[in-house]
C-alpha cells in the first residue's frame, strides 16, 4: 500500500491526552505515522500548552485554529435556530470549515506525493461539519465514531428526572437523526466495537467496519505512590455527566462496604464528585483535581475502579491502566465492548467485574494478593498486545482508507 496523505479533522488537539478521546486520537496518529503515512491535523487550538505543540509536530503537520466552541447558551440558540443537536451545533465552527477549505484549495490538483490529500478522516460526528469543503471538492470521507452518541444521551436522559429528562431525551432524538444522516453520507465508517458497529448499521442502513481502539502497550510508571493499601482510584466528572454519576454512586453506595471490609484502603477521587456526608477524612476519602497526566492518578500499587452505568465505545482509561500495570474493577456496562471480553466469551483474568458493594469489596480484597494482581496486569497487557497495538490498529484503519481512495 502506498503512503497516504490524510487530512484529519478533530474537535480538539490530542495533547495533553487527559481524556479517553484524546488518548485514542494520539495513539492512532502515532500508529499511522509509524507506518509512514502523512497526517495534516486540523482542530481548534484549545488548551494545547507546554511541550505539547512540539510533540504534536513530531507526529503530524498540525493546523490548529484559534477558535473555541461557544458557551452552552449560545450553542443552545444555534441548536434551536439551526434545528441541530446541541453537541453538533456547539462544534460547527465556521473558522474550522474555512481552515479546511483553505488547505484543500491550496493542494487542489497536487498528488499526495507532493502534498495533496488522499482522503479526509473525521473524528466523531461533531467534526463532520468542518469536512464539507473537502466533500465538495470530491475527497472521500472516512468517519470514526468513538461511540454511539445518541445512545449515550438516551442513557443519560434515563438517569435524570423531568424536566431535564425530557430535554435530554429530545437531544438524543435529534442526535439519532443526525447520526444516521452523517454515518450514511460518509464513504466509510469505523466503530470501536462490534456492538457499536451493529447499532450504527441499524441507524443508518449502511455497513460499518470494526477497528479497535489503539492504545500504547506500556507507559512509564508514576513515581509518587498514593496513600492506602490499596489506593482505589475513581475518575469523576470530566465534562460528562455519566462519569460524575458513576463516581457519586461509588462514593455513596459502594465505598462504605469496601472501607468496612478493607479498613486500610483509601479512595482517591479525581475530578468533581458530590459529598458523602460528614468529613472525607473520616471515610478514608481524598479529593483531587483532574490530573494533567494519568501517571499522577495511576501510580504503582493503585487499583482503578470504573463504576459507570452509561457507556458506549471503549473505556480508554481501562486500556491505559493496563498499560501502566494497574488492575481494574469495572461494572459490566463499563467493560462492555472490550475485545478480550468478547473473544473469550466471558470474564478475562485481566478484569474484575462488579455491580454490587459486596462484589467490589471482594475484588479489592483479591487484588491485595500480589500473585492475583500480577496475573491481572499480565493478562491486561496481553489484551493490549493482541487487540490494541497502535501499529496493528493503524493497518486496519489504513485498509479502510484504501477501500475509498
Amino acid at each position: 500500500m502506498r503512503r497516504l496523505h490524510v487530512l484529519w479533522i478533530g474537535t480538539k488537539p490530542p495533547l495533553p491526552p487527559r481524556d479517553g478521546g484524546r488518548l485514542l486520537t494520539w495513539a492512532t496518529l502515532q500508529g499511522l505515522a509509524a507506518l509512514g503515512h502523512r497526517i495534516t491535523f486540523v482542530a481548534p487550538r484549545l488548551d494545547l500548552g507546554g511541550d505539547a505543540a512540539e510533540r504534536l509536530r513530531a507526529v503530524v503537520t498540525p493546523h490548529l485554529v484559534d477558535v473555541s466552541p461557544p458557551s452552552t447558551p449560545r450553542a443552545a440558540l444555534r441548536s434551536v435556530l439551526g434545528r441541530r443537536p446541541l453537541s453538533i451545533a456547539r462544534h460547527s465552527l465556521p473558522a474550522m470549515a474555512d481552515a479546511v477549505e483553505g488547505l484543500v484549495r491550496a493542494r487542489a490538483g497536487a498528488s499526495s506525493a507532493i502534498g495533496g490529500f488522499d482522503l479526509v478522516h473525521v473524528e466523531q460526528l461533531q467534526a463532520a461539519a468542518a469536512a464539507r469543503p473537502a466533500r465538495r471538492r470530491g475527497l472521500p470521507i472516512v468517519l470514526r465514531a468513538q461511540n454511539v452518541e445518541s445512545d449515550l444521551w438516551r442513557g443519560v436522559a434515563g438517569s435524570t428526572r423531568p424536566p431535564l429528562r425530557w430535554a435530554l431525551g429530545a437531544e438524543a432524538t435529534r442526535l439519532r437523526r443526525a447520526e444516521a444522516r452523517i454515518v450514511a453520507a460518509a464513504d466509510a465508517v469505523a466503530a470501536l466495537t462490534r456492538a457499536d458497529a451493529d447499532r450504527l448499521e441499524t441507524l443508518s442502513g449502511r455497513a460499518v467496519t470494526v477497528v479497535p481502539a489503539a492504545s500504547p502497550l506500556s507507559y512509564p510508571a508514576g513515581d509518587r505512590p498514593l496513600p492506602g493499601d490499596p489506593p482505589v482510584v475513581v475518575f469523576g466528572s470530566a465534562g460528562w455527566r455519566p462519569n460524575r454519576d458513576g463516581a457519586e454512586w461509588f462514593l455513596r453506595a459502594i465505598w462504605p462496604t469496601i472501607r468496612e471490609r478493607v479498613p486500610t484502603a483509601r479512595l482517591h477521587l479525581f475530578g468533581e464528585v458530590g459529598s458523602i456526608g460528614g468529613r472525607d477524612e473520616e471515610h478514608g476519602v481524598d479529593r483531587r483535581p483532574t490530573p494533567t497526566s494519568s501517571s499522577e492518578a495511576l501510580p504503582p500499587g493503585a487499583v482503578l475502579a470504573v463504576p459507570l452505568h452509561v457507556a458506549s465505545g471503549v473505556r480508554m482509561k481501562i486500556l491505559e491502566a493496563w498499560a501502566r500495570g494497574i488492575p481494574v474493577i469495572a461494572t459490566p456496562r463499563a467493560a462492555a465492548g472490550l475485545a478480550c471480553l468478547d473473544e473469550a466469551g466471558g470474564l478475562p483474568p485481566a478484569l474484575d467485574l462488579a455491580e454490587t458493594a459486596t462484589a467490589f469489596a471482594d475484588a479489592v480484597m483479591r487484588l491485595r494478593d500480589p500473585e492475583i494482581r500480577d496475573r491481572r496486569v499480565s493478562a491486561g497487557r496481553a489484551c493490549l498486545e493482541r487487540f490494541h497495538a497502535p501499529d496493528a490498529v493503524a493497518r486496519r484503519l489504513v485498509a479502510l482508507y484504501a477501500s475509498v481512495v
